[in-house]
Formats: C-alpha cells, sequence, structure tokens
C-alpha cells in the first residue's frame, strides 16, 4: 500500500491541534507492506450459453497502516506526534450482482 501526497486544508483548530488549522504529512511517501487476501463466494446461473447472472460476495483485507510519526503544520514548523500516530486498518466488504450476454 503506498500513500502519496497526504494533507488536509481547511480544517478547524480544535483540541490538540490549537491553533494549527491544517497539516500534512512529513515523508511525502510511506510505504508499507502488508499480507492481503480476498474470499470470495458466488452463484452463476447460464441460460442456453447467450447470458448469464450471477451474484456472491467478497471480502478484502489489506492489514493495518501506521501513519507517518512527523506532521507539518500551516506554519511550516514539524510535529513529532510519537506515538499518536493513527493507526487504520483496511477491510472491504462487497455484494455483487453482475449480468453477462455471450456474443
Amino acid at each position: 500500500m503506498l500513500i502519496t501526497n497526504y494533507r488536509t486544508t481547511g480544517l478547524p483548530p480544535i483540541g490538540d491541534s490549537f491553533p494549527y488549522a491544517t497539516f500534512s504529512a512529513e515523508n511525502q511517501y510511506t510505504l508499507c507492506k502488508n499480507f492481503t487476501y480476498t474470499i470470495l463466494a458466488g452463484l452463476e446461473y447460464n441460460h442456453n450459453a447467450s447470458w448469464a447472472i450471477g451474484t456472491g460476495y467478497r471480502w478484502f483485507n489489506a492489514g493495518c497502516f501506521n501513519g507517518p510519526q512527523y506532521q507539518r503544520v500551516a506554519s511550516g514548523a514539524a510535529v513529532d506526534v510519537g506515538c499518536d500516530t493513527w493507526k487504520m486498518r483496511f477491510v472491504a466488504n462487497e455484494w455483487f450482482l453482475e449480468l453477462k450476454i455471450f456474443i
């Protein structure tokens, strides 16, 4: 997973971010390597080799990602957020329906 150009703009300063209204990642690229996998299950019905309809469920797990340790604020100063780096788990659930027409 590669996250590039991570930044926000126009956020009102609240809580611990005061007086900083905007911030961006100190490092432009954050590279994270994880084991990822997808699980699929579905059914399909074919009619006279002319069309088919199918449905199924897809579950995708891309693992966990930790954000950058340094944030650059609007004034240009770099802030070390240390152990408060944001953590994210990227998982997607999807139900799908597909129609195929054979030519």
